[in-house]
């Protein structure tokens, strides 16, 4: 090898290193741009119920009592959701009030798909509302709020359709940061942010939605 060559290939070697970096980042910022440029992923549903009427129940299972305005609030906020994506169709949760209203203890000793059956639905979507907290963040006059809930779907037969490995039901927990509400804000409207975000989670269970982030994760469904 000459004296030429060897400066040449010396060169060579002592440029590779700069040449792999160009290579990686022209990499790293096409991916990047790609990534912005692509549809954002569709989630699928957990569960497709049936085509057919459906009732939509929301009570806590243990106390009904103890959280009916909170639970009432709740299912309309849900049969909108599942309305607005056609889920499937939804009896009047009127009819239940009524039937509840008029004969409490009768009612409590009904099971779900009796309750159903005597709406005119043949699917319940039950919803145990298991706690719906609104609280004072620590040190601070700001508002905050956690839920928990439990969902299931009961057919015209009493069997569970969904979940399958779950008798309790499919848990969902939402929270409201104090660091995302403002100064004032009054307790009323925490609480129906923290219903709002409750209802979008339940809703999304029943029908595809579109995320934010690349797979969803950011916005997937916390389990306790």
């Amino acid at each position: 090898m000459t004296p030429s060559q060897r400066r040449t290939f010396t060169a060579t070697l002592l440029a590779l290193p700069a040449l792999l970096c160009l290579v990686v980042a022209g990499c790293t910022i096409i991916g990047a741009a790609a990534a912005k440029l692509a549809p954002d992923p569709v989630i699928p549903p957990q569960y497709v119920p049936a085509h057919e009427p459906t009732l939509v129940l929301v009570e806590n299972f243990h106390n009904p009592a103890s959280l009916r305005l909170q639970a009432d609030s709740l299912c309309r906020a849900i049969v909108d959701d599942l309305k607005a994506n056609d889920v499937a169709p939804l009896v009047d949760t009127e009819d239940v009030a009524d039937l509840r209203h008029k004969d409490p203890e009768a009612y409590r000793k009904m099971p779900l798909d009796a309750i159903g059956k005597a709406v005119g639905a043949t699917q319940v979507i039950y919803v145990d509302l298991e706690s719906f907290e609104i609280s004072h963040a620590l040190a601070s006059e700001l508002y905050a709020g956690a839920a928990m809930a439990r969902v299931r779907v009961v057919g015209s037969n009493g069997e569970g359709l969904w979940p399958t490995d779950s008798a309790a039901g499919y848990p969902i927990k939402v929270k409201v940061d104090p660091r995302h509400t403002a100064q004032g804000v009054p307790e009323d409207a925490v609480r129906e942010q923290l219903t709002a975000a409750l209802s979008e989670k339940i809703g999304r269970l029943f029908h595809k939605w579109t995320a934010e982030s690349s797979d969803g994760a950011a916005e997937q469904f916390q389990t306790p």
